[in-house]
């Protein structure tokens, strides 16, 4: 088995957090949580480092590795429009489906998602709704599609004093590739539910649905269940934030009575905001 990228992934997100957590003791007085903080899609721009954990994944139980760079970058085209794109570009380290001492490592398909938000002035409300794109980038094939992928993606966001509430979606389809490899159709979404607490901390909930539209109905949905805890902090004055979250998943894809899905989720985020835009 080859350990490299899963110790990459490790140490890039074990070195990010050792550096958050010195700042944000340098004197720096913990924030008051805003909308900011726990939306994604109101902040101005962002860099976020995500490292899942699935253990249980395959026929033969073993644990995927999955380390997500996810910029988000924020245009205002217009004084009613801003346009806001968020790209994932994925590493893994995953067990392979047929030999149960090999596991394959590499890059994934990358993703490319744009919302047109109007502009908000001190409003509770954000939405915002636009075209994404996956790239069949994946330096193996198990770890991406092999297909050009497009669709619409959409979220929407409400801010009631402690509580952030909110629903970000996606559906890509095939639509050109390898033709050896099946079609793809997958429909993703998460509920968003943060709640702040004193001092900086709040807690999360943004659980991964899946529904894979060409699976059997028992092979179809993954739906999970859980939450976590984070906190806010500031590095060069720019806020950041730290999670950890891990989630049940309760329903998710079988095959002759062995669950290939993963059977749990951990995921660790850190995310560095920027507080001006691009134009």
């Amino acid at each position: 088995m080859t350990y490299s990228l899963r110790w990459f992934c490790f140490f890039t997100f074990f070195f990010s957090t050792e550096l958050l957590a010195y700042s944000s003791t340098d004197g720096i007085e913990f924030l008051s949580f805003t909308q900011p903080e726990h939306n994604p899609y109101g902040y101005l721009q962002s860099l976020s480092l995500e490292q899942d954990i699935n253990p249980g994944y395959g026929p033969y139980s073993k644990t995927q590795y999955e380390f997500e760079i996810i910029p988000l970058l924020h245009y205002q085209i217009s004084n009613d429009w801003n346009l806001i794109n968020r790209i994932t570009l994925p590493l893994y380290n995953q067990p392979s489906i047929t030999q149960s001492n090999v596991s394959i490592s590499g890059l994934g398909d990358i993703s490319s998602y744009f919302f047109f938000s109007p502009v908000q002035h001190k409003h509770k409300t954000s939405w915002g709704i636009g075209p994404c794109l996956m790239i069949p980038t994946a330096s193996q094939t198990p770890l991406g599609t092999g297909k050009w992928n497009v669709g619409p993606t959409a979220f929407a966001t409400f801010k009631s004093n402690k509580l952030l509430i909110g629903l970000y979606a996606y559906n890509l389809w095939s639509v050109a590739g390898a033709k050896g490899l099946p079609a793809y159709d997958q429909l993703t979404f998460y509920y968003i539910l943060n709640y702040d607490l004193p001092h900086g901390w709040y807690l999360t909930s943004e659980p991964q649905n899946i529904a894979n539209w060409h699976a059997t109905s028992r092979n179809r949905w993954t739906i999970p269940i859980g939450g976590g805890i984070g906190r806010v902090f500031t590095i060069n004055k720019e806020e950041t934030h730290l999670s950890c979250q891990a989630y049940y998943n309760m329903i998710r894809p079988q095959q002759i009575g062995i669950g290939v899905g993963p059977t749990w989720q951990a995921e660790f985020i850190f995310s560095y905001l920027f507080s001006h835009s691009l134009s």
